[in-house]
């Protein structure tokens, strides 16, 4: 268009009437300054107390009857008082019946660029303009109100903005939606590109604000410590108990049908028994939820805020004693969930589980032993000690410290555990118990000397009283490195398919079987005749033997287990360790046999002839007696 020599600004014209047609739009200065961005849709989220009046500014807009975003998506920005949207987001929302809802939208600076609103389930009414004088018109495109077009002939910006009048009846839904683009004309409102669309849900009052299960959230949370802030939104609750000296944590978020945080009426929080509770609005940070001093706590819930969460503590029962408690959630008098808690107590047993721990152990103990004169390195010498504490209950707790080892004799005097945790393969050698688990790791370290032979050890712990707790003695020996080995089948014959075992076994110079985790040595060697016997363990072939993992003596035993095969005979193997005397290999044989004898065609043939003369004499001795008579 050709230049202006007088530009003038309509802007926040009310206009009482909508009629089909071209609008008359009077003017006025412009003095807006939180007019709606260029090629935006923003409606007005915030209530106003009367009915409402058009307006450009996001700011100031208020709406009546507006009762909730209910989104999933976060999509659009709030100004203020107003939800903002582009770029064809879909929101949808909760209103009142009879919901007057505020809008606005702009253009963006293109010549032609006009808007357009559309709504369905209401009217459009009150309008108010901020265009270009004599070069735009905003019209309505039928008698009903349900289409607003601005089309533009410039190339600046220009915003409109009105109220929607809902009329859908309750449980039904009404829509707006604003499109912008060259292509908006009054016959061809949606030829264009969709900048947003709201969907209203028309809701009754009787439902609104009112506690809706479906859409709350009630859960147990993962319990903290004292000191430690509150947190947690899970969906569902923590299952296990809560650790000595800890508070159980429950979220709480209050929602109507709707989605919409109840914000009226009086939330209670008791608990039986000597638990103490505290009801907390939001999210407290740490210590602000510890000052539980009753067995019940209250507040209104508006306290929770516009999102209706809140948590509620819970302490311990009874402090170091394993207990529970039964947690009643309430509004307004109707009870709206229990839940049980539960607490451990603190640590009044220990013990080593003696069926999956070590029984023997090597004079000296490093953590390079594991591995040995091997390229691998095995890991029974690590995390070798197995343990379990309990409370007085006997559940299993959480620990926060390793034990120790105390009251040691014999071959076991100065041993320790190390609780390295280095967080590798080969040195990590310790695990703290917790209670998904149920039991804690580490590792028995034995020094250098001259200790052989039997020993005892006890693990032992602190438990929060300060208390000493120990485990009772644990029988175990002690030895050197491997100086002699023995080898043996578990059976003299075997017969076709069977499993044959053969025992290795490690024994130090005083004859004592070597501790668990020693390898079989780099010179480790056992071979068989394939045809008969089959290695079933691949730490025992050939290829392996040095190499994996499993190559290690346990409690001074290394077991090769070999497929035998059909065809009967003798078949060799031979075995050699590592060993300081450099013993020889151990050679033999082993025999299969099967189990039934055959019976070959002479044997056959002989019993036959042997049958047929046993007959012959009995006919002979009943010729006789017939005669004699």
């Amino acid at each position: 268009m050709s230049t202006k020599t007088m530009k003038q600004r309509i802007a926040l014209v009310a206009v009482s009437a909508l009629t089909a047609g071209v609008l008359s739009v009077m003017s006025a200065p412009v003095a807006n300054a939180a007019t709606i961005a260029a090629g935006k849709f923003g409606i007005a989220v915030t209530n106003a107390n009367a009915a409402t009046t058009a307006t450009l500014d996001t700011g100031n807009a208020r709406s009546l009857g507006f009762i909730a975003d209910t989104s999933a998506s976060a999509a659009g920005r709030v100004e203020t008082n107003s939800a903002v949207i582009d770029g064809g987001a879909i929101k949808t929302a909760t209103v009142f019946a009879n919901a007057q809802i505020t809008f606005m939208g702009a253009t963006a600076a293109t010549a032609n660029h006009g808007l357009s609103f559309v709504v369905t389930g209401g009217r459009i009414g009150s309008v108010a303009a901020d265009v270009e004088a004599g070069d735009d018109a905003v019209t309505t495109l039928a008698a009903n109100q349900q289409e607003l077009v601005l089309t533009s002939a410039d190339n600046t910006t220009d915003a409109i903005g009105a109220v929607f009048t809902i009329s859908a009846a309750a449980g039904s839904t009404a829509t707006i939606s604003m499109y912008s683009g060259t292509g908006v004309t009054t016959s061809a409102p949606t030829a264009a590109a969709l900048i947003g669309r709201w969907v209203f849900t028309v809701v009754s009052s009787s439902v609104s604000n009112i506690y809706n299960a479906d859409q709350s959230s009630i859960f147990i949370q993962a319990p903290k410590a004292v000191t430690a802030a509150a947190a947690g939104s899970d969906a569902f609750d923590y299952a296990l108990p809560a650790d000595n000296g800890q508070v159980h944590v429950v979220y709480v978020a209050l929602k109507d049908v709707y989605g919409s945080a109840v914000t009226s009426g009086t939330l209670l929080a008791s608990a039986n028994g000597t638990s103490n509770v505290n009801v907390v609005e939001g999210t407290p940070a740490a210590g602000d939820a510890y000052s539980a001093t009753a067995t019940f706590d209250s507040t209104n819930s508006s306290a929770l805020g516009s999102d209706g969460i809140g948590y509620i503590y819970v302490t311990q029962p009874t402090s170091n004693v394993a207990g529970s408690t039964t947690l009643t959630i309430s509004l307004n008098g109707n009870v709206l969930s229990t839940k049980t808690l539960r607490w451990n107590g603190d640590i009044a047993s220990i013990a080593v589980v003696e069926a999956s721990s070590a029984k023997t152990f090597l004079n000296p103990t490093t953590m390079a032993l594991a591995g040995g004169t091997s390229t691998a390195s095995p890991a029974a010498a690590i995390k070798n000690i197995i343990y379990v504490a309990k409370d007085a209950a006997g559940n299993t707790v959480e620990l926060s410290s390793h034990p120790t080892i105390g009251d040691t004799t014999g071959s076991m005097v100065g041993a320790s555990l190390s609780t390295a945790d280095a967080g590798t393969a080969a040195t990590d050698d310790s695990q703290l118990q917790t209670k998904s688990v149920g039991y804690g790791i580490a590792t028995m370290l034995v020094p250098s000397s001259t200790l052989r032979g039997v020993g005892t050890y006890k693990v032992k712990i602190t438990n929060a009283a300060g208390a000493s707790i120990s485990s009772s003695a644990v029988n175990v020996s002690v030895s050197g490195s491997v100086n002699t080995f023995t080898a043996s089948w578990d059976k003299a014959t075997y017969a076709p398919g069977e499993i044959a075992t053969l025992t290795i076994t490690g024994l130090d110079s005083g004859g004592r079987p070597v501790g668990t985790g020693v390898a079989l040595g780099s010179t480790a060697l056992v071979t068989t005749n394939t045809d008969g016997l089959a290695s079933v363990t691949s730490s025992c072939d050939a290829a392996n033997i040095v190499t994996a993992t499993s190559a290690y003596y346990t409690d001074g035993v290394k077991t090769c287990k070999f497929a035998v095969k059909n065809t009967e005979g003798a078949y060799s193997y031979t075995v050699v360790v590592a060993s300081a005397s450099s013993q020889a290999a151990i050679a033999g044989t082993v025999a299969i046999k099967a189990s039934t004898a055959t019976v070959s065609n002479a044997d056959v043939l002989k019993s036959i002839v042997a049958l047929i003369a046993s007959i012959n004499k009995q006919i002979q001795a009943l010729q006789k007696l017939i005669l004699r008579r």
